[in-house]
């Protein structure tokens, strides 16, 4: 059953149902100060300036955007050697440099799992586009959330930057 195809769950304004196997989870957004919801996108949260003065480093460091992201991955997942895509972020072509950069932010295993760690996870990075790739299989029930940032640039100067905040829910099941 999915349970977040009946319209029974997760009703509040800014929640997200995430379809895990056996379960459900609601996940409300609620967005950063200085951040509204993006009015387009459910699933995403946007400056509510994008204005900073010249040489105001701190204000062009902070991310343009967070995008909320859901993954759902069985326990035990059979993977091919060179992995498995999970996620792909891409930035527009036109600008001269795009850089990537992946941290892994929270783990919470059940105490009989063994937690992941960042070497579980790979980053393939490509001109304007970065894949996030499972490379070992993780045993669950275990939560895990990961930052992928993408920051541009323009005459060799940071531009802004979008971070996608990544959740992975990987189910006590191995279907």
């Amino acid at each position: 059953i999915d349970e977040c195809q009946t319209g029974e769950v997760c009703n509040r304004r800014h929640d997200i149902c995430t379809n895990i196997g056996g379960s459900y989870r609601c996940t409300t957004i609620e967005c950063p100060y200085g951040y509204r919801h993006d009015a387009d996108r459910r699933n995403r949260c946007e400056r509510t300036s994008r204005y900073c003065n010249t040489g105001d480093m701190e204000c062009i460091r902070r991310p343009h955007s967070y995008s909320y992201n859901f993954l759902t991955i069985v326990s035990n997942i059979l993977l091919p050697p060179e992995g498995r895509g999970l996620f792909t972020l891409a930035g527009p072509s036109h600008f001269q440099m795009i850089d990537f950069d992946l941290k892994l932010i929270t783990v919470d295993a059940a105490p009989h799992v063994k937690p992941v760690d960042i070497h579980y996870f790979g980053l393939e990075k490509r001109t304007n586009e970065a894949q996030l790739n499972l490379r070992k299989s993780i045993e669950g029930p275990q939560d895990i959330e990961l930052e992928l940032s993408m920051s541009v640039f323009q005459n060799g100067e940071l531009y802004g930057t979008n971070v996608a905040k990544l959740f992975l829910m990987i189910s006590a099941y191995e279907y």
